[in-house]
């Protein structure tokens, strides 16, 4: 609107300029009238025409903002949980900028071994930042279920909507990268059957670590005995893996 008011106001004056020549005007008070007879109808064919245009505009018929997510909801809103199944993988990301994943990736690339191929080289770097991102996953999932806990113990939530509303993401999350983890294990020349068992004990891991946090945290209780005694039974069965390996070979 406000466009069409300085475009009607130019023409205006323009055709008002191109008149006065052609009289010649004598004084100086005659051209103060004329450009003030102007712009008062510049302004006024201006907003006209903007009113006249924008009158059979519907408010749907303008542009959402690009900043603030239109709900899509139907009938009456309900509370939901959903967004709680962010909360981990959200808190993954927030620790993994670029000024903390930097030295991931200097490590990864002095691990890769010199003479190595093209495919080795970016299978080493390739398992280290998706074991990271699965180790802190589930560093993200016992940090995110104590705050959650705290937050949401007076709510009538139910101790299974709490640990559904939190865990499947970042579970789906840690299956998927497992199943990676073993791909990559593989082409670096892993025995299949050690690739199934590590993939199968932490997964254990994850379930036990997960459930121990989210439960004992819903609970008011710390689950940090027990997520020590998980990790030890980790690393004890893998080391009992590795003996067992050698002994093979």
């Amino acid at each position: 609107m406000f466009l069409a008011v300085l475009v009607a106001a130019g023409v205006v004056a323009l055709a008002s300029d191109g008149a006065t020549t052609m009289s010649a005007i004598d004084s100086v008070p005659n051209a103060s009238a004329i450009v003030i007879a102007a712009v008062a109808g510049g302004l006024l064919v201006g907003g006209f025409a903007g009113w006249w245009a924008a009158r059979g505009r519907k408010p749907a018929e303008f542009a959402a903002s690009r900043y603030v997510l239109r709900p899509k909801a139907s009938g009456p809103l309900q509370p939901d949980a959903s967004a709680l199944a962010h909360w981990p993988t959200a808190q993954v990301m927030a620790w993994s900028r670029p000024e903390n994943s930097r030295y991931l990736l200097i490590i990864a690339l002095l691990a890769v071994q010199g003479g190595s191929s093209a495919v080795t080289g970016l299978s080493v770097v390739a398992m280290y930042f998706v074991a990271s991102y699965l180790a802190a996953l589930l560093s993200a999932m016992i940090k995110v279920a104590e705050h959650a806990a705290a937050w949401l113990r007076a709510t009538p939530m139910t101790l299974g909507e709490f640990v559904w509303a939190l865990s499947r993401r970042a579970l789906l999350h840690q299956v998927g990268g497992t199943v990676l983890a073993g791909v990559v294990m593989l082409i670096l020349g892993s025995p299949i059957e050690m690739a199934l068992q590590i993939a199968s004990l932490w997964l254990v891991l994850v379930l036990s670590i997960s459930g121990f946090a989210l439960i004992d945290n819903y609970r008011g209780r710390s689950p940090a005995i027990k997520i020590a005694l998980s990790v030890a039974t980790f690393a004890a069965l893998a080391m009992a893996m590795q003996f067992r390996a050698g002994a093979k070979a």
